[in-house]
């Protein structure tokens, strides 16, 4: 995977190339970049692979003209660049980072030898669905505008609230209340059990991530629905009245989740920069480069920082100033975030290729190998890790020693990432329909 590895580097590493690029196509490429996210995870494959293949082309032919940055040494990663010259790039510039070794390929059950989860019920939504769970209820938004709650037993639909856009991310569930961004640039509280809408806060544009919430304050990111001077805005709202706190342009293009910490809101961006805002105010109190693009939200937990780059290198930083305590890299793609299950940090790429880590040291406590291919982002639930393969299948990991539990065969379509709540998976699909799986043996680790 040499040729793959040294692209994405080229392309993440190539700052200098994109000093001499005009800003309106700048904007262009983050525009098609977040296309193609979008389109790949609601497995519209055709229409991706053009822009992806736009995306390219248009990258070849000014890394010709202007010429690629170095390829890197075996087994050396370069340390991000200083940008502000301040002590915490010092010390990370400084750190060395842990190549992880791929485990050995488990062998896996052939496909007629694998057991058909069974179909419990399927409900029809009206668009693809992105599922959470609520009080009791399932919470499922759609890229058809509407909000629902359902009967997790049975799919019956308790409520519904209709928006004037569509919904591209998970509702958000917190202390009885259903939280939540549209396209129609607003963001919405509502009642979790009647479907009530408590308030609404308009925004300058968009709204497609899950907003965060802590200590009574709720956050999210939107942009300013331009294309040509394309900006993007953090907010932090009174959850319980939808008032307004503070909201602050981000440093760089921000797609993903803003994360709040003990003291401050955590940021990535196309930059390549990790930002901490002071959670008061909004104010910066610091940032330090990542190693590669960040296209996914990052884990704030215990004080720490911890952030996956495409190209697979992981840092572990100190929430109160930046400092880089450790890092380690995989020889895989990750599009997935990081994720605590249990006492571990579990990473998870893109080959199926599984890491349990000491949060505080990086060391590793088990690895596994699936050798398929990861088609959603991988969710603990229960002392389990339940992951989706683009062939079908779902595999259960113990979160406790890493060994495969069991694996399922799932024949419905799946458009969206699914959501795995008390032994059973929840999946939409693109033809709108929302359906629910029983995993046998799935409800006990």
């Amino acid at each position: 995977m040499r040729g793959e590895g040294y692209i994405i580097n080229s392309m993440s590493a190539g700052r200098r190339i994109l000093e001499h690029v005009p800003v309106r196509c700048r904007h262009g490429w983050r525009r098609m970049v977040v296309s193609f996210t979008a389109l790949r995870a609601s497995r519209r494959l055709l229409w991706a692979c053009c822009i992806l293949a736009v995306l390219l082309t248009s990258w070849t032919v000014l890394g010709l003209g202007l010429g690629f940055p170095a390829e890197e040494r075996d087994g050396e990663v370069e340390a991000p660049k200083s940008r502000n010259n301040n002590k915490t790039d010092e010390s990370q510039a400084k750190k060395t980072v842990k190549e992880l070794e791929l485990p050995q390929k488990q062998r896996l059950p052939d496909k007629e030898d694998t057991p058909l989860a069974e179909l419990a019920w399927e409900t029809d939504t009206g668009g693809l669905c992105f599922i959470a769970a609520g009080e009791e209820n399932l919470l499922a938004a759609t890229t058809g505008g509407r909000v629902l709650a359902l009967d997790a037993e049975t799919g019956a639909i308790l409520w519904s609230f209709r928006t004037d856009g569509w919904l591209a991310s998970r509702p958000l569930y917190a202390e009885g209340i259903v939280f939540f961004g549209s396209t129609d640039h607003h963001l919405y509280a509502l009642d979790c059990r009647s479907g009530r809408l408590l308030w609404r806060f308009r925004a300058p544009g968009e709204i497609i991530t899950t907003p965060t919430i802590r200590d009574n304050a709720v956050f999210f990111t939107c942009d300013n629905n331009q294309v040509y001077d394309l900006k993007t805005y953090v907010y932090a709202l009174d959850a319980t009245s939808g008032a307004l706190l503070w909201s602050r342009e981000t440093p760089g293009w921000v797609t993903s989740s803003p994360c709040p910490g003990e003291r401050g809101i955590i940021l990535t961006n196309y930059s390549r920069d990790i930002v901490s805002l002071d959670r008061e105010n909004g104010l910066q109190q610091w940032a330090v480069p990542a190693y590669n693009l960040v296209f996914r939200t990052p884990l704030v937990e215990g004080g720490m920082v911890y952030v996956v780059s495409l190209g697979g290198t992981v840092q572990a930083l100190r929430e109160d100033d930046g400092t880089l305590t450790w890092s380690c890299r995989i020889n895989d793609f990750i599009w997935a975030s990081p994720l605590r299950g249990g006492d571990n940090l579990v990473l998870s790429s893109n080959g199926m290729a599984f890491y349990a880590l000491d949060p505080g040291s990086g060391e590793e406590r088990w690895a596994v190998n699936l050798g398929d291919s990861l088609a959603f982002p991988p969710q603990p639930d229960g002392g389990l890790l339940f992951a989706t393969s683009g062939s079908g299948r779902v595999y259960a990991l113990s979160l406790e020693e890493g060994t495969p539990v069991a694996c399922w065969r799932v024949d419905g379509p799946m458009g969206a990432p699914p959501f795995f709540w008390k032994g059973r998976l929840f999946c939409g699909g693109p033809d709108g329909v929302l359906r629910c799986y029983h995993l046998a043996g799935a409800d006990s680790p």
